[in-house]
């Protein structure tokens, strides 16, 4: 399984690696730390499954970059982009948030959304707490769930 995570939070991109890595031997694990290297690595690159954080700077960070400013529904804007160039990866939104932006954009709503116009990629949202390992037994389902339906395509297509 190639993966790419799109995650700016250093602590939450280690951790969701390391479970990936321990749940999923020989998965290849790769990063992306903005809304733009994001979709650089999705336009270059093939991938089985994309793991995305809701908001994210526009440009990676470093001692002398603050990555401007922060979108805060960039995942979303993310998967609009993969639509509309029929890059159809499967996407698993991983967010510690509920509300979005400046009109607070409730996730159940962006969730809808995503259901009725982004489920070409979007396969579920995970809800990441650090504190707890709730996030870590859904992101196996989901995953499990897209690796499953990865082999029967692999299947029908021999």
């Amino acid at each position: 399984m190639k993966l790419l995570i799109i995650e700016d939070n250093l602590n939450k991109l280690k951790n969701i690696r390391e479970f990936v890595k321990k749940t999923y031997a020989g998965a290849d694990i790769h990063d992306a730390l903005s809304y733009t290297a994001g979709l650089r690595r999705i336009y270059d690159q093939e991938w089985d499954v994309i793991l995305l954080d809701m908001s994210l700077p526009i440009y990676d960070m470093s001692e002398q970059e603050t990555g401007g400013d922060k979108k805060s529904i960039a995942g979303k804007e993310i998967m609009k982009r993969m639509v509309y160039r029929d890059i159809l990866i499967p996407t698993i939104v991983i967010t510690q948030f509920d509300t979005f932006g400046e009109r607070e954009i409730s996730i159940h709503t962006l969730n809808e959304e995503f259901k009725e116009t982004l489920s070409e990629v979007w396969r579920g949202t995970i809800n990441y707490e650090d504190s707890t390992n709730k996030w870590m037994s859904e992101l196996k389902i989901l995953l499990d769930k897209i690796t499953e339906e990865q082999a029967d395509d692999q299947d029908f297509d021999c």
